[in-house]
């Protein structure tokens, strides 16, 4: 079973006070759909990693927001070193009908990213 998505990517500003970027990947079809329902499914169990370098890594926690009438998942990641100027990575995903959308940002605020979100299920 093939996953099928599409990405986009929009980059910062040349130049801007206030640097973000975000990326916003459509996916459908069984895989997509079957990959989104297990991750979010409560009994599923997220268990930690292990970093390239050896560090433990703590699993993903998911916090369940509504948008829209629609349940979204959010995730705030761990900065990386060096990157505080950037703020943290958020990402942001939903299922409506056929399709899941995630929204990966930089620099936006929470608001930015589920107005953002907002628009792309508008169009589903």
């Amino acid at each position: 079973m093939a996953v099928h998505q599409s990405t986009c990517f929009y980059p910062a500003a040349s130049g801007a006070k206030n640097p973000t970027a975000w990326t916003v990947t459509l996916g459908w079809g069984g895989r997509a759909l079957a990959n989104f329902t297990t991750l979010h499914n409560p009994k599923t169990t997220l268990v930690p990693g292990t970093s390239l370098s050896g560090a433990p890594l703590a699993p993903p926690l998911y916090t369940p927001v509504s948008i829209g009438g629609t349940t979204a998942y959010r995730l705030v990641f761990t900065p990386a070193p060096g990157s505080a100027a950037l703020g943290n990575p958020e990402q942001l995903s939903a299922r409506r009908g056929e399709y899941v959308v995630t929204v990966l940002s930089v620099g936006l605020t929470q608001a930015q990213d589920q107005s953002l979100l907002r628009l792309v299920l508008l169009q589903l």
